[in-house]
């Protein structure tokens, strides 16, 4: 009984130490890790107004990946939503800086179109102008994209510029890639604004 008990635990010392000296187990680095994921992730919040765990989703980008541009743009919103344009905007122009790539140049565009709404006239008097500039840049930079399209209609509906803003919510409608119920529900709002207008 005490031999048994002796191989026994020899046994599983030399288990031990055997799984001791072996190779290490490296965890695999996550997906969810990645500059990429925590950009979606920073929009999605922003989208809910969690503008805190937001910005901490696009600082985290920015420190995996400090030269791509779009968690620039993230951090840019977000300044933005919280009335803090000057730094919004100079976020947005870093962002501009980085941007090479197509659908990089789209992003900026876009976020300088939603900062330009956000803030209007306390950014520049020419807001809608600015707004203008930066569709045509992003119109050149994807044209089949909706999201311009959809913030340029935001923008004509905040300048009471009904028909025009329902020109670009029908083009979203048009393109059918994301953003239809957004300008759907702003469709129906201006629907019922001119329905009011004497």
């Amino acid at each position: 009984m005490a031999f048994r008990i002796k191989c026994f635990a020899v046994a599983m010392m030399s288990a031990f130490l055997f799984s001791a000296c072996g190779p290490k187990l490296l965890t695999p680095k996550t997906r969810l890790d990645t500059p990429v994921q925590h950009v979606r992730n920073g929009m999605k919040l922003l989208k809910l107004d969690k503008f805190e765990s937001a910005f901490r989703e696009f600082s985290r980008a920015n420190e995996l990946d400090p030269k791509l541009s779009s968690p620039y743009v993230g951090m840019g919103l977000v300044y933005g939503h919280k009335g803090q344009f000057g730094k919004g905007l100079a976020s947005i122009r870093q962002a501009d800086e980085f941007a090479k790539e197509t659908e990089q140049k789209l992003i900026v565009q876009v976020g300088y179109m939603r900062l330009y709404i956000l803030g209007r006239a306390k950014l520049e008097k020419q807001w809608l102008r600015r707004i203008e500039d930066a569709f045509r840049k992003a119109k050149s930079a994807s044209g089949d994209n909706p999201e311009p399209y959809y913030y340029m209609g935001v923008a004509y509906k905040i300048s009471h510029d009904y028909d025009k803003a329902l020109e670009q919510f029908v083009r979203v409608f048009e393109i059918d890639n994301g953003f239809v119920e957004e300008a759907d529900s702003e469709y129906e709002a201006i629907q019922k604004i001119k329905r009011t207008m004497p």
